[in-house]
C-alpha cells in the first residue's frame, strides 16, 4: 500500500544532472549579462545628461558672445561718433587759434604804433597761445579717439570670432547629444535582448528542473501496488512508451443471460508509471502498477433488447461466487452510449464501494439491476416452455381440465422467467415442467403452485 505522493523509486540520471547544472550556469551568465547591460545603460544615460548639459552651456556661451558682438559694435559706433565730435571741435579750435594769432599780430602792430597799451597786446598773445594749446590738445584727443575706434573694431572682430567658435562648439555638443541618444537606444535594446536571454534561460532551467524531478517516481494517488517490474540496478529508458499497463477494469465483460442479471468484470482505478524500463525481451514495461481499491467499477455488456431499461443512476446488486453471502450495492455511473457492432451490446459501468478491499480487479461477478417492467408484462417460468416442430408452445389447462398446446411469442429472457408477447393471457393456467408424453386434449387435474419470486 502506498499513499499519494509517496516516493516509490529514485532513478539516477547523471546526464540530466549535468544538464541541470549547465542550465543554472547559463541562467547565471545571462543574469550577469543583463546586470552589465543595466550598468551600461546607467553610464550611457549619464553621458547623455552630460552631453545635454554641454549643449546648454555652449548655447548660453554663444548667446553671450553674440551679445558681446552687439555691445562691441555699439561701442564702435559711439567711439566713431565721439571721434567725429572731437574732429569738429578741432576744426573749430584751429579757426579760433588762427583768429587769435591774427588778432595778436594786429595788437602787436598797434603797440608799435603806440596806439594801444602793451598790456592789451600781451593779453591777445596769451589768448593766441591758449587757443594754440587747445588745438594741440584736441589733436591728441582725436588721435586717441581714432586709436580707441581701431581698438574697439579689433574687439568686434575677436568677438565675432568667438561667436563662430561657440557656434562650432554648439554644433559639436549637438552631435555629442545625438551620439549619446543613439548609445542609450542601443543600450536599451541590449537590455531587452539580455532580458530575453534571461527569460529563455529561466524557462530552460525550469524545464530541466521538471525533468530532474522525475528522478523520484511518486504514487499519483493512494492505493496498492499491483505490479513492480523493476529492481535496483535496472536500466530505465527515459521517454520510451510503456507497452504493458493494466487496463482500468475489463472491457470484455461476461455475457448477459438476461436484461436483469448479467456478469461483469471488476476493475479499480489503476495507473502505471510513464517512465519505462527494458525487460529481458527488449520491450519497455511500466515501472509500477497501482490500483485504487476503495472504489471499484464493474463493466457489464447489456444486450440490445435491454438497453432501454438500463440507464445511468439505477441501482444494481453485485454478487461474487466466492462470497455467496455478501451483496454489494452500486449504481450505474455511465454507459458507452453506443453498442458494440460485433456483439450488439452496450457497455455499462457500475460503481460501488469496496470496504476492506474485498473485491479485486479482474474478478468476475453477477450483477442484478432493478428496472421497472412495462405495465401488462406477462412472465412465465422458462421450465413451462415446450419446443417442438410447431414452434415454442405452452400447455394450457382449459375449463374442461384438458390440455391445449398453445403457440406463444417469446420476448425477453430474464433467466428463470420469460416474457410472453403473444398467444397467452394472464387468466390462463399453464403447466410447469410438462412431461414429454403430454398430448393435446389429455385430461389433467391441475394443482396450483406457489408463485416464484422474480426480479423486476
Amino acid at each position: 500500500h502506498v499513499t499519494a505522493g509517496q516516493v516509490m523509486a529514485t532513478i539516477e540520471t547523471p546526464d540530466q544532472d549535468q544538464e541541470l547544472l549547465q542550465a543554472r550556469s547559463e541562467l547565471a551568465a545571462s543574469q550577469a549579462a543583463k546586470a552589465q547591460a543595466d550598468a551600461s545603460l546607467v553610464g550611457m544615460v549619464g553621458n547623455l545628461d552630460q552631453a545635454k548639459a554641454n549643449e546648454s552651456k555652449a548655447d548660453a556661451s554663444l548667446a553671450q558672445a553674440i551679445q558681446q558682438v552687439s555691445q562691441q559694435k555699439s561701442d564702435v559706433a559711439q567711439a566713431v561718433q565721439a571721434e567725429a565730435q572731437q574732429e569738429a571741435d578741432l576744426v573749430q579750435a584751429q579757426a579760433s587759434r588762427d583768429l587769435a594769432k591774427v588778432t595778436a599780430q594786429r595788437y602787436e602792430n598797434l603797440v608799435g604804433q603806440k596806439a594801444i597799451a602793451q598790456q592789451t597786446a600781451d593779453q591777445e598773445e596769451v589768448a593766441y597761445k591758449t587757443a594754440d594749446a587747445n588745438v594741440d590738445a584736441l589733436q591728441a584727443s582725436v588721435g586717441a579717439s581714432k586709436a580707441n575706434v581701431a581698438a574697439i573694431q579689433s574687439g568686434v572682430g575677436a568677438a565675432q570670432a568667438n561667436v563662430q567658435a561657440y557656434r562650432d562648439a554648439l554644433s559639436a555638443a549637438k552631435s555629442s547629444v545625438d551620439t549619446a541618444v543613439a548609445d542609450v537606444t542601443a543600450s536599451r535594446a541590449n537590455i531587452v535582448a539580455a532580458q530575453a536571454n534571461v527569460s529563455s534561460s529561466e524557462e530552460n532551467l525550469a524545464r530541466e528542473s521538471v525533468l530532474t524531478a522525475f528522478q523520484n517516481v511518486t504514487a499519483p494517488f493512494s492505493g496498492v501496488v499491483t505490479a513492480r517490474n523493476v529492481d535496483n540496478g535496472d536500466l530505465i529508458n527515459a521517454g520510451a512508451a510503456s507497452s504493458t499497463s493494466q487496463q482500468t477494469g475489463s472491457n470484455s465483460a461476461g455475457s448477459s443471460s438476461s436484461g436483469l442479471a448479467a456478469s461483469g468484470g471488476i476493475g479499480g482505478s489503476t495507473s502505471s508509471s510513464s517512465t519505462s524500463s527494458s525487460s529481458s525481451s527488449g520491450s519497455p514495461t511500466g515501472l509500477f502498477s497501482i490500483a485504487q481499491l476503495d472504489q471499484v467499477r464493474i463493466y457489464v455488456n447489456i444486450p440490445q433488447e435491454d438497453v432501454g431499461s438500463v440507464l445511468p443512476g439505477i441501482s444494481a446488486q453485485v454478487h461474487v461466487r466466492e462470497l455467496p453471502s455478501k451483496t454489494f450495492n452500486g449504481t450505474i455511473g455511465r454507459t458507452a452510449g453506443a453498442l458494440d457492432p460485433s456483439s450488439r451490446t452496450l457497455v455499462a459501468e457500475v460503481d460501488l464501494s469496496n470496504p476492506g478491499e474485498i473485491l479485486k480487479p479482474g474478478m468476475f461477478a453477477d450483477v442484478q439491476f432493478d428496472v421497472q417492467q412495462p405495465a401488462g408484462t406477462l412472465l412465465i417460468p422458462d421450465s413451462a416452455l415446450i419446443s417442438n416442430g410447431s414452434g415454442t408452445q405452452v400447455a394450457v389447462i382449459t375449463r374442461n381440465n384438458t390440455v391445449h398446446l398453445e403457440t406463444v411469442s417469446i420476448g425477453r429472457d430474464f433467466g428463470q422467467v420469460m416474457q410472453v408477447l403473444g398467444g397467452l393471457s394472464s387468466r390462463q393456467q399453464i403447466i410447469d415442467n410438462p412431461p414429454d408424453g403430454l398430448k393435446e386434449g389429455q385430461k389433467v387435474n391441475g394443482v396450483p403452485e406457489k408463485a416464484k419470486k422474480t426480479s423486476s
